[in-house]
């Protein structure tokens, strides 16, 4: 009997999952202005995957830890995988635009095709014999290793396979749709199997203090870094080194800042805290992630510009200017969720200070963030240099403040949660 559900990481990945799989199905089979295989949507996608693959890692890691023994062994093998997995998808095309054209480049990526494929192999065949799915869950097993097998990594096999989805690209976008579909159950199922033979984690409070304090390290680090590009800004705008070293490794680093603030989040849910609306943490977490994982790609073709390898800037307007507006709202959004679910946790707990605080920075986050998205959008309506310089100080300006008040709410957060429970209002019940 199962006696809990799965890691909430888990349980979103695998949903992000099915939902990038429906969406490659939707603009596939679309024929209209709106899904038609677009920038906007391939970006979307692009997104979502790198989501998924980020929330499944930590929630294999999370439920290797509530696992025991070898199975916790072997669990913790199939998470490591994954996050390797991760990585290359992540690096891969930052390879591409270095190195594209070279010949050893396109070996590398015909073999890690077939490396990528056994790897996901043994992350099948680990979460098999630990669930003992060939005898409790048959059905799941067969699942999982038709899914693998059927992705078209086997050499020679694989190539025929991939001519022919090529060729018939509607049976091809229905192919993958169900292929991952098979994937994403068999894990599930099993996942839930063996989540349902090992005891149930207790709650541990330092866990969520320590991730807590991990995200707003991260959010000052995201300061620093933004301040310092504010600073390169306004003092190389004439050096065309110093201006791309200021337009490319500023955000790269900025990206890398936002991944460590979500892992902290997420480790901020693996505590299991009471009254923690850790639901809620999770999908503020993904779509943070999403939105990195959508600039991680925005950020290549900005390089891709600049270096002239694809184009001016002009040339590749589309997929610089996708989603730059929604796409910080949501990602806003996405961490205005963690300030409301503290601001829930202090309620519950009857810690009026602590639920005051959470409010009313969560509100300024909102607040100043939007607003320095709404002055950088008009950045580019500046009518001379000196005004590009003001709205864009402006605009830093707000979306600093913005991350620092966050920041100081994850930090009291933290050192609430760490100095001991405070216990929720007692209530009195009429016997009669």
């Amino acid at each position: 009997m199962l006696k809990r559900s799965l890691p909430p990481a888990l349980l979103v990945g695998l949903l992000v999952g099915m939902l990038g799989d429906l969406l490659q199905l939707v603009t596939g089979l679309a024929r209209n202005d709106v899904f038609d295989r677009s920038i906007r949507w391939e970006l979307f996608w692009l997104g979502l995957f790198a989501a998924e693959y980020l929330l499944i890692t930590v929630g294999l890691f999370e439920l290797a830890r509530r696992a025991t023994g070898q199975a916790r062994t072997l669990l913790r093998v199939a998470a490591g995988i994954y996050a390797a997995l991760l990585v290359w998808h992540s690096t891969r095309p930052v390879l591409d635009v270095f190195y594209i054209g070279s010949e050893w480049i396109i070996e590398v990526h015909r073999y890690s095709y077939v490396a990528v494929g056994v790897l996901s192999l043994v992350v099948a065949i680990v979460v098999i014999v630990v669930a003992r799915g060939f005898v409790r869950a048959p059905a799941a097993a067969f699942l999982m290793i038709i899914a693998v097998l059927a992705r078209g990594w086997v050499p020679y096999i694989g190539e025929s396979l991939h001519r022919y989805l090529w060729e018939n690209q509607t049976v091809g976008v229905v192919y993958w749709m169900v292929i991952g579909m098979m994937w994403t159950a068999g894990l599930a199922w099993l996942a839930m199997l063996i989540d349902g033979d090992h005891a149930e984690s207790t709650t541990d409070g330092a866990i969520t203090a320590s991730g807590l304090r991990l995200a707003a390290s991260a959010l000052r680090f995201r300061v620093i870094v933004a301040i310092v590009i504010a600073v390169a800004m306004v003092g190389m705008v004439r050096s065309a080194g110093g201006l791309k070293l200021a337009m490319i490794g500023g955000p790269a680093v900025i990206l890398a800042s936002m991944v460590v603030c979500t892992l902290g989040l997420l480790a901020a849910v693996r505590g299991a805290l009471p009254d923690l609306p850790r639901w809620r943490i999770v999908l503020g977490a993904t779509i943070t992630i999403w939105w990195a994982g959508v600039q991680l790609h925005q950020l290549l073709w900005l390089y891709r510009s600049i270096d002239g390898s694809f184009g001016g800037i002009r040339d590749n307007a589309e997929w610089l200017q996708a989603w730059s507006i929604l796409g910080p709202l949501a990602a806003t959004a996405g961490l205005a969720l963690a300030g409301s679910a503290i601001s829930s946790y202090a309620a519950a707990r009857a810690n009026d200070e602590l639920r005051e605080a959470a409010s009313v920075r969560t509100l300024l986050f909102v607040v100043l963030s939007a607003s320095g998205i709404a002055i950088t959008s008009q950045l580019f309506k500046a009518s001379s240099q000196n005004g590009f310089i003001l709205l864009a100080l402006i605009g830093a300006g707000a979306s600093i403040a913005a991350l620092i008040s966050l920041a100081g709410l994850f930090t009291r957060a933290a050192e609430t949660i760490a100095s001991g429970p405070t216990l929720p209002t007692a209530r009195v019940h009429d016997p009669g």
